[in-house]
């Protein structure tokens, strides 16, 4: 007997021209100019569905930043080679940088170029049919202390005003934190000030590093930094963290250190929001029993500056494994925390992923180590994304050896167990190199990746994942999952598919995966159907639609 698998959505248009294809090796070029370099591409996820994607070009001589604007769909908005945020001059070396979503659905990207004679950090707002919105090439964020200002990083307040914080450095390598607050608008400072500054007397330490925020309600944020001593590579990292208020009002009487751990002086740490009014930050430190060990630890800071504990929660606690932070979210429904885990022996030959999730006391609830996913192996296997998909969650990740990396994705549930029936979907596996893999969230039941990729010589691709495990187009637009719509599929021999309905059954279209009408018939007026599965349905994904009302997902194994 056939299994047959339903979900039932609300009709949307049917579309069978996407750029997404269901093919691993056919994924959508978001731009590969031979003989000439795109780097660095980030993603950033639109309440639609669809995705903004900036990367630096090099096709014209020089880095330009640049931007492209993907429909749910996998369709480039923006022309075949997207728009260009700023051609001012960079660095022949790229650095960090930013890119959002605000509330209005517009990109906000934060970077660094020398249009000034030095790296300064700039800005820009795009919105959606690619026009800049601020001025020509961004507005300059420089402060006028600091020699050089690198990698910086957004935040979008409630009010929809943009937070960007970065690294400031003197001539005499004195590294400090600025933050500025703009105005939506126009990108202006909003009080015309210059940026405010976690920063040293002149001459003495220790440094500021390493910003990130967390936005929240009432225009309000989290501005977390890295307070280092001593000299790079050994510096002694601490986490520190500011409550603020709209127009630089600090909500705290000082800073707090929220956890007694260290990081190293390669981790760059982020902070993610609670749901409410706190936040979360997942970092890599020493393992709690033998140092020589790298462990994630994950804490919670809550509105009045309580955290969980001193040093926060150890997800692992082996003394014969390393973990790494692959990736993490906040499920808001469940109060939990899922942590996406790199997980390898002591010598680091060998590596799989895992997960752990906290409770929002600080509790583990995947046992002292968390559940393994993916076992560890020399072909190297490292999680570089997981996003919440309804109460289980899509894993992305990739493994191989150079010239053969493959990009992969598998959905979980809360144990991580595997729930695809084929475990894990390709969805890169062209012989090359991939690097700057990047996910947007779950939206219309998707997830949509970023990467560069050597195939040609280096270019930026994107390829969607269903969270049924398909690639490619899903025949219906899935915005609103209708949980009544008075037709259900029960239970079927093997050749035959039955519908039966409240009302009568007058229409009915079937359509493959990739758009194709495979079967249709009209005229009836029954309540139930019984349509026979000819060699034309063969194993895979159906769309089909009932008197155009009701679109029903079938899955023919």
């Amino acid at each position: 007997m056939k299994k047959i698998y339903l979900l039932l959505f609300g009709l949307l248009p049917f579309f069978s021209n996407a750029q997404f294809a269901n093919d691993s090796t056919n994924n959508v070029v978001i731009q590969d100019a031979i003989g000439s370099e795109q780097a660095t591409p980030l993603i950033s996820s639109r309440s639609d569905g669809g995705v903004y994607i900036s990367w630096f070009d090099q096709s014209s001589g020089m880095y330009v930043l640049r931007m492209q604007r993907l429909d749910a769909l996998g369709n480039k908005l923006w022309g075949p080679n997207g728009v260009v945020v700023s051609n001012a001059n960079q660095n022949t070396a790229l650095f960090r940088y930013d890119l959002k979503t605000d509330n209005e659905g517009n990109a906000i990207v934060a970077f660094q170029d020398q249009r000034t004679g030095s790296m300064q950090v700039v800005a820009q707002k795009m919105d959606s049919t690619g026009a800049p919105v601020w001025a020509n090439n961004g507005v300059v964020l420089a402060d006028a202390d600091a020699a050089q200002g690198l990698a910086p990083v957004i935040g979008v307040l409630s009010n929809n005003n943009v937070v960007v914080a970065w690294n400031a450095y003197s001539s005499t390598n004195q590294k400090w934190v600025c933050y500025i607050e703009l105005n939506p608008a126009t990108g202006a400072s909003i009080n015309g000030a210059g940026p405010d500054k976690i920063k040293p007397a002149t001459g003495t330490t220790p440094n500021y590093s390493r910003p990130s925020i967390a936005s929240y309600a009432n225009n309000e944020y989290y501005l977390m930094y890295v307070q280092e001593t001593g000299n790079f590579p050994g510096l002694t990292s601490k986490l520190f963290v500011k409550r603020m208020a709209t127009n630089y009002v600090s909500l705290w009487a000082a800073p707090i250190q929220f956890t007694t751990k260290t990081i190293t002086a390669f981790f760059f740490p982020r902070i993610i929001s609670d749901g409410g009014t706190g936040f979360l930050c997942a970092f890599n430190t020493g393992n709690p029993a033998n140092a020589a060990l790298t462990c994630v630890y994950l804490q919670h800071v809550d509105s009045t500056g309580a955290t969980w504990s001193t040093n926060g929660t150890a997800l692992t606690s082996s003394t014969t494994i390393n973990s790494y932070l692959g990736d993490y979210f906040y499920n808001s429904t469940t109060n939990q925390t899922w942590v996406g885990l790199q997980v390898t022996n002591s010598g680091q030959s060998a590596s799989g992923n895992s997960i752990q999730r906290v409770n929002n006391a600080g509790l583990n609830l995947c046992g002292t180590d968390g559940i393994v996913v993916d076992p560890q192996t020399s072909n190297m296997t490292i999680p570089v994304g997981i996003a919440q998909d309804d109460n289980n969650a899509i894993l992305v990740y990739y493994t191989g050896g150079f010239n053969q990396v493959s990009i992969k994705a598998t959905l979980i549930d809360s144990m991580g167990v595997k729930q695809w029936a084929f475990n894990e979907k390709a969805i890169n596996v062209t012989a090359s190199n991939k690097d700057d893999i990047g996910i947007s969230r779950v939206n219309n039941h998707q997830l949509i990746v970023s990467w560069t990729d050597t195939r040609n010589d280096n270019g930026i691709y994107a390829q969607n994942i269903n969270d049924d495990g398909t690639l490619g187009p899903m025949a219906v637009g899935l915005n609103n999952i209708e949980a009544n719509s008075g037709i259900q599929i029960i239970q079927n021999p093997s050749s035959i598919l039955q519908l039966k309905s409240m009302n009568s059954i007058e229409e009915v279209e079937i359509y493959s995966a990739m758009g194709q009408l495979v079967y249709s018939t009209f005229g009836l007026d029954n309540t139930e159907l019984s349509i026979p599965l000819t060699n034309k349905f063969i194993a895979g994904n159906y769309i089909i639609r009932v008197n155009r009302k009701t679109t029903l997902k079938w899955i023919k194994e």
